[in-house]
Order: C-alpha cells, then sequence, then structure tokens
C-alpha cells in the first residue's frame, strides 16, 4: 500500500480511470460566471438579482449601472450583511474589468453566499455589450 492510498483509504480492487471519459456521478459545477448580456437578459425577466459593484467612490463618479448596490472591494467583510440576509440570494459582483469582483465573488462565497458569480469583463464589457451610453475610462 502506497502512501497516498493509506491518506485516502483507496478501496481494495479499485483501480484508477483508463480513459478521459467523465465521470457519470461527477458533480456538474456552473459557472462562476455570467457575460453581461446574461446579465441584462435576467434583469430584463424580472428575476431576483443583487447587482453588487465594488469599485472605489471614485470610479463611482465616472459611471454606475442604475440600481447595483455599491460596496467597495475593501469593505465587503464589515458590510456583506447589506447584500441579503438570504444566503442563496442570486448575487452578481461587478468591478471595471472584473478582476477585483472575481476576488469578491471567493470572498462571498467563504461568507455564505454559494450562488454569487462575478459579472466577466465588469463594467467596461456592459459598457460594450449592453449599454454603450455608460462611459469607458
Amino acid at each position: 500500500m502506497g502512501l497516498l492510498d493509506w491518506l485516502f483509504g483507496k478501496p481494495q480492487g479499485a483501480s484508477a480511470p483508463t480513459s478521459h471519459e467523465p465521470v457519470e456521478d461527477e458533480m456538474k459545477y456552473d459557472s462562476p460566471e455570467l457575460s453581461p448580456a446574461e446579465v441584462k437578459q435576467m434583469l430584463d425577466a424580472g428575476e431576483p438579482l443583487i447587482l453588487v459593484d465594488v469599485r472605489e467612490p471614485q470610479e463611482l463618479e465616472i459611471c454606475s449601472i442604475e440600481g447595483a448596490l455599491h460596496i467597495p472591494m475593501g469593505q465587503i467583510h464589515s458590510r456583506y450583511k447589506e447584500i441579503s440576509s438570504d444566503p442563496n440570494a442570486n448575487v452578481v459582483v461587478f468591478c471595471h474589468h472584473g478582476g477585483r469582483s472575481m476576488q469578491v465573488m471567493h470572498q462571498l462565497w467563504g461568507l455564505g453566499y454559494q450562488n454569487a458569480k462575478n459579472m466577466s469583463g465588469g463594467i467596461h464589457a456592459w459598457s460594450l455589450d449592453v449599454d454603450p451610453g455608460i462611459q469607458r475610462y
């Protein structure tokens, strides 16, 4: 018995998969990201969705998405309860290009918001794909 078998308890007689075919019982995970077009479609359909803008206040002065809750990235841990009392709420986080909001999405997962997603490309992509009236910077 090898060390890994001893640590992880490989069952007797079990063998490693012989191909790269997906396992039927394998869990399927949704993508942690939504495109701006998908977010817009969900909003237009009236789906319950909480948009959280994690950009800094000076960025918010340049442009914003109407109806989004503004909590700067550095304040997420002290203000996350403002998002929703329901940990199953559909939360979409965005920033300028999507990097900071991806980090915040992971923080929200750790705080119990397992349905939190990142809007890929951030408000920049929103201005290109959904609302060209939003100023780019």
